[in-house]
């Protein structure tokens, strides 16, 4: 998983039988389709937890896992979707 965390921005340690996701500060990360499967992908090995998201444009979005499911709060700065591979949403303001 360290190998390929990089298409999701992040960084992984193994803390004896967990792993640790952490910000990867390095360089400038962008979001793409391929950071959004990294995050569905690894739900159903994850019992637990809330990745929070921040895109350039300022959006905020997150996804929480419990019980190998994911669920996306927000709407996906990038994509403008309301849930992981979801189709476009119009905001009006």
């Amino acid at each position: 998983m360290a190998d390929i965390a990089w298409v999701a921005a992040a960084s992984i340690t193994r803390d004896g039988d967990c792993i640790e996701f952490r910000d990867d500060d390095e360089g400038d990360p962008k979001w793409s389709d391929l950071a959004t499967a990294f995050y569905v992908e690894i739900s159903p090995f994850v019992r637990s937890g809330v990745v929070h998201v921040a895109g350039e444009d300022r959006a905020r979005w997150s996804y929480t896992y419990a019980g190998g499911t994911i669920t996306q709060q927000g709407r996906n700065g990038w994509d403008g979707s309301i849930e992981p591979f979801g189709e476009y949403v119009e905001v009006y303001h």
